[in-house]
């Protein structure tokens, strides 16, 4: 097929930036849950608990940390045999544990009854040169109401104990 054509005549595309995420440094940082979502592992060995962070406050506000909580987990022992990975398990049910009671919610039936809490969490830095330098969540902590949050809770208080519709007289 015959045909005539000139690339400079074609206005040509911008270049996609690649994102780039460096991690944030480490420390600790008040943060929202964005998202909570069941996941298998890509090897198939397992399932976890997918739970996406929003910073909310600070320098790094609107950065996203990724947190993952083993829920099931298989490897094989000493005779080649598939066995459940117990201590694994275990340990993301004491994370979620951690993290739950620092949500002040140490007890759910739904996913969906974490979304929008908020806590402390301790980042760190894993590096990486195979995968590129990324963050961990390693601790929780519950968030200390500010005064007003205290005031108002205790003005409450007062007002349901003097709340009393059964008068005397």
């Amino acid at each position: 097929m015959k045909m005539t054509f000139k690339a400079e005549q074609v206005e040509q595309r911008k270049p996609v930036q690649k994102k780039t995420f460096t991690p944030i440094p480490k420390g600790w940082y008040k943060a929202s849950v964005q998202s909570v979502e069941p996941r298998n592992n890509k090897n198939g060995n397992g399932s976890h608990l997918l739970v996406v962070w929003e910073v909310i406050s600070g320098e790094h506000q609107g950065r996203k940390l990724f947190d993952r909580f083993t829920l099931e987990s298989v490897k094989r022992n000493n005779q080649g045999e598939i066995v459940p990975n117990e201590q694994a398990v275990q340990i993301g049910h004491r994370r979620l544990s951690e993290m739950s009671w620092a949500l002040c919610h140490p007890e759910w039936n739904d996913t969906d009854e974490l979304l929008g809490r908020q806590c402390k969490v301790l980042v760190f830095v894993r590096i990486s040169e195979k995968y590129g330098d990324s963050n961990d969540v390693k601790a929780y902590e519950a968030i200390a109401p500010d005064a007003s949050e205290v005031e108002h809770a205790a003005v409450a208080k007062q007002i349901e104990v003097y709340d009393d519709d059964d008068i005397p007289f």
